[in-house]
């Protein structure tokens, strides 16, 4: 890693809850394709080129993930797993700590992975404006435009723009002295706090960022700060430039606080979206969310001594408290700089928010699937799987998947939030999982649920695939090939069973499904006992480390 390389950080969490039913907790939004052929993050990684190659994108993402139904979306990525969720802030500093162990100091953009942005050309202008910013030590975000005054979104005020549409050395410049960020027996801890210097500028000595001597730490620096961007050389900006200091951020207002901050002019939405040096904003975490910065600061030296950065994730993520960078840094921040943008944004927060994307037939409706719609006017109306008429409605939104149905007004489509917290009251399911989910291996489809005590399923396997080596303390299994060869695993056997023949696999009994053919392998499975969750399940070997 080099250290004028820029890197992206890719976001990609969340519950699954703003698009129900598409989306579930196993299959968040970022996952879905909701228009053309891409999935919303697939959008988010190809857009940035060629300002940043795919090589140089890292995704945070939960290890569920990447393990289960976004298996093959992640696979061509470098990814940090987060063993729980705990917001952007601790997110942000783990992707940052990794990004430095090799001594370098990326500018590191950072994004959430279900957006939408029309405007992809000004886009990349913007990027590269906020690029030379975040050079130059500043915590770079971009604002929307606001349209609307839409009490959805937070804030952000700005004050004045910056003299001559560039970033001020004086006052909010770079100072570099031997004292402040520096590199001592290990890796993340800054001297003082954190960023520190004169009149808000930055002392930086040639050592890099680094901790004081402890447990487990070596002699040698982790997390290296020498880099262009200490330089006390600024590259100016382009005079078409328009970066503003920020003066504050508010949370999401009431509507009559959302339209006096329309009217004044000076607030834009807060996207999400920023660019900053790695090294930059560990010491500002450093300096206002100490127990996050400590947290990291085990993890990188645990890591060293394990050469396994994951592993430690693994170890002290949870131990992390859950805070928003908005909340946590930017807030208090004196070095957070605004770019307005005017891209075609979108945080696709609801479907009343996919409709607006959405491509529409005269009458404003946004038709997908196997729809038929009469004397319909703008309407959101998809279709999964089965046919869906619609006749003689208007603003309505109707959500089609095989085991769900949302029917609502598109202005109450936020709400669908209740409607997940209500099945999770209930102890259901339908917001966890599809019938139909994804694997490594390929994928299954539950054709009739735990009811009983059997459960009836379609399991496809793909060529060259097998699953783990497994057991099952609950339940036994049928199986029944439907096309393909099976190679299996029963006990101490190794069986062959062709199209038209099946096998028994007793309870307790390790066993594995294989396909070695040509074609993708097709059974149906037939599962029978007390309890038949997916969680009853004991791995062995598994080619995919779950």
């Amino acid at each position: 890693m080099k250290e004028n390389e820029i890197y992206a950080v890719i976001l990609a969490g969340g519950s699954g809850s703003r698009l129900w039913p598409l989306s579930r907790q196993n299959l968040p939004k970022q996952f879905l394709t909701l228009d053309g052929n891409a999935s919303l993050l697939q959008t988010t990684i190809n857009r940035l080129a060629p300002v940043i190659d795919a090589k140089n994108v890292l995704v945070v993402t939960q290890e569920s993930h990447a393990k289960g139904e976004a298996y093959h979306a992640l696979h061509s990525y470098t990814s940090l797993f987060e063993p729980v969720g705990r917001n952007t802030a601790p997110a942000i500093a783990l992707a940052a700590a990794r990004l430095m162990l090799d001594g370098s100091d990326p500018v590191m953009v950072v994004l959430p992975a279900d957006h939408v942005i029309k405007d992809e050309i000004t886009f990349r202008a913007h990027l590269n404006i906020a690029i030379e910013a975040a050079k130059q030590d500043k915590l770079v975000t971009f604002g929307i435009r606001p349209t609307r005054p839409d009490t959805g979104f937070g804030y952000i005020k700005t004050g004045l723009r910056t003299e001559k549409t560039g970033l001020r050395t004086e006052k909010t410049g770079l100072r570099t002295e031997k004292t402040g960020l520096r590199t001592e027996k290990t890796g993340l801890r800054t001297e003082d706090g954190g960023l520190s210097g004169e009149t808000a500028g930055l002392r930086a000595e040639t050592a890099g960022l680094s901790g004081e001597a402890g447990a487990g730490f070596t002699q040698s620096p982790v997390l290296s700060l020498q880099s262009s961007a200490l330089s006390p050389q600024h590259s100016a900006l382009s005079p078409q430039s328009c970066i503003f200091d920020v003066e504050r951020f508010t949370e999401k207002p009431d509507l009559a606080t959302a339209e006096q901050f329309l009217e004044e002019g000076n607030y834009f939405w807060n996207s999400g979206m920023f660019v900053w040096r790695a090294s930059v904003i560990l010491a500002e975490i450093e300096q206002y969310l100490p127990d996050v910065f400590e947290i990291v600061q085990d993890i990188v030296a645990e890591s060293r001594l394990s050469d396994n950065f994951q592993q430690a994730v693994e170890k002290h993520f949870s131990d992390m408290p859950s805070v928003s960078i908005d909340y946590g840094v930017l807030e208090k921040s004196s070095r957070v700089s605004l770019i307005p943008c005017d891209i075609g944004w979108n945080d696709v927060g609801s479907w009343q928010a996919v409709h607006e994307i959405s491509a529409k037939d005269e009458n404003g409706n946004a038709l997908q699937g196997n729809v038929i719609a009469l004397d319909c006017k703008n309407s959101l109306i998809r279709a999964e799987k089965r046919l869906v008429a619609v006749i003689g409605v208007e603003d309505l939104c109707v959500i089609e998947t095989p085991d769900a149905i949302l029917i609502s007004r598109n202005d109450q489509t936020q709400r669908v939030r209740e409607v997940v917290d209500a099945l999770q009251n209930r102890g259901a399911s339908e917001h966890i999982c599809h019938v139909k989910e994804n694997r490594p291996w390929g994928n299954f489809t539950v054709l009739e649920g735990a009811q009983d005590g059997f459960k009836l399923k379609r399991i496809v396997v793909t060529t060259g695939s097998k699953l783990s080596l497994q057991s099952h303390a609950h339940r036994s299994e049928h199986w029944v090939v439907v096309s393909g060869t099976a190679t299996v695993t029963n006990g101490d056997e190794i069986i062959t069973v062709n199209k038209n023949q099946s096998t028994y696999i007793p309870m307790g009994t390790k066993h594995r499904l294989e396909n070695r053919g040509k074609i993708p392998l097709n059974i149906v499975e037939i599962q029978v006992g007390e309890y038949l969750g997916e969680d009853d399940i004991q791995r062995y070997e598994d080619h995919y480390g779950r």
